[in-house]
């Protein structure tokens, strides 16, 4: 069956909105926890110790049921771009046979809300995903060396794709995909996605992430994998709750985060807005920082 890790479960819930709060003083991930607990009494998730920690398998029988339930969810299992081609496989009214061997070409239904693409391709968002309009999930799975993400296409997405909850782009371990001096420039479009909360670009480079001076209080999550991020520049982040990376070498004014629960580790440093003081009022931080300077 599929395997699941329990965070980022947690936090695709979050920003979709499926988690609610009894009350306005519970913790949403506390909550979404206490949903998989509840699905693992009923058996519908079971339980997996892994090197890497817990993870949880949904066996088949249930996959095959949420597959015909879900039908605005689609699934995109492309070649690499070098390959110029790519396979569609319907998640809706299929069985877990024909999902492996039946494969077509043709167009995403207009009314797909969830999409998991195998391996990026910029003509295929382009051609096929900017005029999905209601899409609140798009997932990059992988982006190979031959075709590196182009920042028109991001900005595209921003101003086209106004309904994402979630974008998610995962890179190769190999390379850098984007190729401007190890500076990973968020667009000024993304303020337009008004519903945004969760943000990856999930990395092994070292980058500068350069953040757009615009107001981004619904984002709650952002993922850069295993990159190291030079500087961070906070500005209009007032709900950022998660920060992944492999540390973050100047952050200025991180004090103003105050709903911040995860980072593993900041430099402090004797400038202004950079020194400990500012860490004083990170009272949610949850598990492990490391501190340096």
């Amino acid at each position: 069956g599929s395997m699941l890790r329990m965070g980022e479960l947690v936090r695709l819930w979050v920003a979709q909105g499926f988690v609610k709060a009894v009350c306005a003083t519970e913790d949403m991930d506390d909550v979404a926890e206490r949903y998989i607990k509840e699905l693992v009494s009923c058996s519908f998730m079971q339980p997996i110790e892994t090197a890497s920690g817990t993870r949880f398998r949904i066996h088949n029988v249930v996959h095959d049921l949420l597959d015909k339930v879900a039908k605005n969810c689609f699934r995109i299992e492309n070649a690499p771009f070098k390959q110029k081609k790519f396979s569609l496989k319907k998640k809706a009214n299929m069985n877990a046979r024909s999902r492996r061997e039946e494969v077509w070409g043709g167009h995403i239904p207009r009314d797909v809300q969830h999409l998991f693409v195998q391996n990026y391709d910029g003509d295929l968002i382009t051609e096929e995903i900017l005029g999905l309009e209601n899409l609140r999930t798009l997932i990059i799975y992988v982006v190979q060396e031959d075709s590196p993400v182009e920042e028109k296409i991001i900005d595209s997405i921003c101003k086209r794709l106004l309904e994402l909850r979630v974008l998610a782009v995962a890179f190769s371990r190999e390379h850098d995909p984007i190729k401007q001096a190890n500076k990973f420039p968020v667009p000024e479009s993304i303020s337009q996605l008004k519903h945004l909360s969760y943000l990856a670009f999930r990395t092994s480079s070292s980058w500068t992430v350069i953040l757009p001076k615009t107001e981004l209080n619904h984002i709650q999550v952002l993922d850069f994998g295993d990159g190291k991020i030079f500087e961070f520049i906070s500005a209009g982040l007032i709900n950022l709750r998660h920060i992944f990376c492999s540390s973050i070498m100047k952050f200025p004014n991180i004090g103003r985060l105050t709903s911040l629960q995860t980072i593993s580790k900041v430099c402090v440093r004797n400038e202004r807005g950079c020194d400990v003081k500012q860490l004083r009022n990170l009272n949610k931080l949850r598990g492990s920082l490391e501190i340096s300077g």
